[in-house]
């Protein structure tokens, strides 16, 4: 079995154990405990942005809204219709490896995932991205308690390229 980082022991002698997502490792922890070593991944790119989840719009009537994905220079909605269908869709967001947009002025969809993970109504951790120009991003494993990132070979290693906003509406 291959370890996550370097060092599968920790400086204690304590064995270390993998945590897995789709997308791979992000992180260790000792059995047993709560005390952490993670180092997430973080990867900057140029052009366009790979798929993810923009904008999460809320009906002010009831419960329904719906999810706004951009991909390939396009723009996706999906609809949701209640608090527990909104909730089921942005934990496939967050299983599938879906970059979520942070917010300028306004919050966006990283931090009202973040309130909800924080709650419990949703398990983390999620995939930020951000803009430092136009043209310009990065995406981050966001992981609770993570102090550095390491850099990713690959936007791939991070991001589910292959996500599809529609399949979201079947």
């Amino acid at each position: 079995m291959a370890w996550p980082c370097s060092n599968s022991w920790s400086s204690f002698g304590w064995p270390l154990a993998r945590i897995e997502r789709q997308s791979g490792c992000v992180g260790c922890f000792r059995k047993g405990t709560e005390a952490r070593y993670m180092k997430p991944r973080y990867f900057q790119g140029i052009g366009e942005a790979p798929a993810h989840l923009s904008h999460i719009f809320h009906d002010r009537s009831d419960d329904a809204g719906r999810l706004q994905f951009k991909k390939e220079g396009h723009e996706f909605e999906v609809a949701f219709e209640s608090t527990s269908d909104l909730l089921s869709k942005l934990q496939t967001i967050l299983t599938d490896s879906v970059p979520l947009s942070v917010g300028g002025n306004v919050p966006g969809p990283v931090d009202e995932v973040g309130f909800l993970i924080e709650s419990g109504k949703l398990q983390g951790p999620y995939i930020e991205i951000s803009w430092s120009a136009p043209g310009c991003w990065t995406v981050r494993e966001i992981i609770d308690g993570a102090l550095e990132w390491k850099k990713a070979d690959c936007l791939s290693d991070i991001v589910n390229q292959a996500f599809n906003p529609e399949s979201l509406a079947e």
